[in-house]
């Protein structure tokens, strides 16, 4: 029957010598183990051995077994309990945070310093380019601002638009003698065009502007120039004009060579109406190419260019501070966010660190409470044993019998392996380090603001020294 119950595991006999339950360390069915050591059937076999036998070893022994086995549990959920808390390397981690912190700080005072030294090299361009202008002003007797279109981009137009209505007409007119019709016609006309009108862009723009000049030999060359363009721009139409005779004449051959020599013995023996009007018409155009060159800067030679780069270093000193600025602060933040997330960070793994420690201390008191009630369990077996021999030969019952007690393990409530970390102290450290440079952020920002803002006080001869103004 005790076999059958063993093979189909009934209700009635338990497979071990545990009572079911979900605590960590089940407790000993001490019924149980009564009925497999069958302690009243032994007991009534050494009735007449007095004092302790070897069933009370054997009852021990089951304890012992008992203990082992709880021993090895504690200590293997201990050990996966510290190894949990050592993976959190509070002591690493609050290192890192720091040396990040010190980096993200030295990076910032670095980005500063070359922002600094940036603004400092813009700010000497805008002084050397206001001297510069400021000088050319006193010499050449200059009390008025620069005058000179903001976009060239109208005047530019004008020329393309004369450009190509030259060649147009000239391309219609050079094209019913051309050897190659209606195409070498227009490209005649279009180089015709460019020349035309390209010497009159120079002169406008490069020589007629040096007569503004004080300088009575600038001023010479200008009028000189623009005295030999007003020459050369009606003999180069008059020599496209007799060119156009000479193609619409009988022999179209030869048509270049035969131009000049009439263009050099008749200048003005232009036959054709037509003609003289391509003549008036080279003559317009290009006089227009020379005023639009003209209005392309300042009428005072040097004085647009000077402006303009004084203008140009100023924008570029104005737009590189807002930048730099802009990346100081973002600089700033993304150091202060960084230093924010290694706070969260750390509460995220102290609150583990909590739980941890709480789950490990109720391991150790359960253990605790576990190994009490093992040696509860045998002393409760052993008066169990010692009654059932004393009844079954007749003696009295014994009183006053020592209990038996369980030997606890060593150091059972010592750490295992790595020794025993307290974060509260490096947490305490950490975040008030963080909390100076967070500190040092603000106030090395608000100092560099005011420098960035200085640096447009400087002098030249500041900037010479090396010198800056807080």
């Amino acid at each position: 029957m005790v076999f059958l119950e063993r093979i189909l595991g009934w209700p009635s006999r338990p497979h071990n010598d545990h009572i079911p339950s979900t605590l960590t360390f089940l407790q000993l069915d001490t019924e149980t183990i009564k009925k497999r050591l069958r302690l009243a059937e032994e007991a009534g076999r050494r009735a007449t051995v007095q004092g302790p036998d070897d069933m009370d070893e054997k009852i021990v022994g089951v304890i012992e077994s008992a203990k082992t086995k709880a021993y090895e549990k504690f200590s293997s959920e201990r050990k996966t309990f510290n190894e949990r808390i050592h993976s959190l390397a509070f002591r690493i981690k609050c290192h890192e945070i720091i040396a990040a912190a010190h980096t993200a700080h030295g990076n910032f005072l670095a980005r500063i310093r070359s922002g600094k030294d940036t603004l400092q090299l813009l700010r000497e361009n805008v002084v050397r380019s206001e001297r510069h202008l400021e000088r050319f002003r006193k010499e050449n007797r200059l009390d008025r601002p620069a005058h000179y279109p903001r976009s060239r981009t109208l005047r530019w137009g004008i020329i393309l638009l004369v450009v190509l209505v030259e060649t147009a007409l000239n391309g219609n007119f050079l094209a019913l003698g051309h050897e190659l019709g209606r195409l070498g016609g227009t490209v005649e006309a279009l180089a015709i065009a460019m020349v035309n009108v390209g010497l009159g862009l120079f002169f406008g723009w490069k020589v007629a502007r040096l007569m503004n000049h004080r300088n009575a030999g600038i001023k010479m060359v200008g009028g000189l120039g623009t005295a030999a363009y007003v020459a050369a721009v009606p003999a180069l139409n008059l020599l496209v004009a007799h060119y156009r005779d000479a193609l619409t004449g009988r022999l179209p051959e030869g048509a270049g060579e035969r131009a000049l020599h009439a263009a050099l013995a008749d200048p003005l023996g232009v036959a054709s109406v037509q003609s003289w009007f391509l003549f008036a018409l080279g003559c317009v155009f290009s006089l227009v190419a020379f005023v639009d060159g003209m209005g392309m800067d300042d009428a005072y030679p040097r004085y647009g260019a000077l402006d303009r780069k004084r203008a140009e270093n100023i924008s570029n000193y104005v737009e590189q501070k807002e930048v730099l600025m802009s990346e100081l602060e973002q600089v700033r933040d993304n150091a202060l966010r960084q230093m924010e997330g290694s706070q969260k960070d750390l509460d995220a793994r102290y609150t583990v660190y909590q739980t941890i420690l709480a789950s490990r201390e109720n391991l150790s008191r359960s253990f605790a409470q576990h190994l009490n009630h093992l040696e509860q369990s045998a002393n409760e077996l052993l008066a169990y044993y010692r009654h059932e021999k004393n009844e079954a030969a007749g003696r009295a019952p014994e009183h006053g019998a020592p209990r038996w007690t369980l030997e606890r393990p060593k150091d059972w409530d010592a750490d295992l392996g790595e020794e025993q970390v307290n974060p509260e102290r490096e947490i305490a450290t950490v975040f008030k380090e963080l909390e100076e440079y967070s500190r040092k952020l603000h106030a090395d920002y608000e100092t560099a603001i005011i420098e960035y803002r200085n640096v447009e006080e400087l002098t030249l001869k500041d900037l010479s020294d090396g010198k800056v103004r807080t």
